[in-house]
């Protein structure tokens, strides 16, 4: 029997977490994953959990396919159930800002080109070393540009980008490009 409802649940960083249905009287799952459908899988290791996590390093902008296959001990032999069916998930590519500017009073207008995505997150810190928060999610992924506005004239504030990707309702999030500061008029 093949573990069903194989899906993402979250990612963070180039990194992607799955779960499973679990397959009563399992002991362990093993996760295969590949960069083409019908190419070579690479094993890795699977959890015994009633909601199984795993969590594969993901290149920005490739596309990867996952199966997780449950096993059995017996007699001190390894009992295999079947493939569960392919999964694919893409990481968006990494984004980078193109310009960034205060061309009125209190407002900082950002552009970037458009990426193969779904829609992207915009960072600001106001410190070059400090914390940064999320000041905006673009759900229009033609958007190449975004005005923040209230901020303090005389002010240098940072910004950065990411691409993301919806899949099953989690998102699959492409890399930071480059930060760019502006200084407020």
């Amino acid at each position: 029997v093949a573990p069903s409802s194989l899906k993402v649940t979250s990612t963070a960083k180039g990194k992607v977490s799955l779960s499973w249905t679990n397959v009563a009287g399992e002991d362990g799952y093993t996760v295969f994953y590949s960069t083409s459908k019908n190419g070579t899988y690479k094993k890795l290791d699977g959890t015994k959990a009633d909601v199984a996590k795993l969590t594969a390093s993901l290149t920005s902008g490739k596309t990867y396919y996952f199966k997780v296959r449950a096993y059995a001990k017996a007699d001190g032999e390894t009992v295999w159930g079947s493939h569960s069916f392919v999964y694919t998930a893409t990481a968006p590519e990494s984004l980078k800002l193109v310009s960034a500017a205060s061309k009125s009073a209190k407002k900082a207008t950002l552009g970037w080109e458009a990426a193969n995505a779904d829609g992207y997150e915009i960072y600001m810190a106001s410190g070059k070393n400090g914390t940064y928060k999320k000041v905006k999610t673009i759900t229009d992924s033609s958007k190449t540009a975004y005005t923040k506005s209230s901020l303090k004239a005389g002010t240098t504030y940072y910004f950065k980008i990411r691409a993301y990707k919806t899949v099953d309702d989690a998102k699959l999030y492409g890399e930071f490009g480059n930060v760019k500061t502006v200084r407020i008029k």
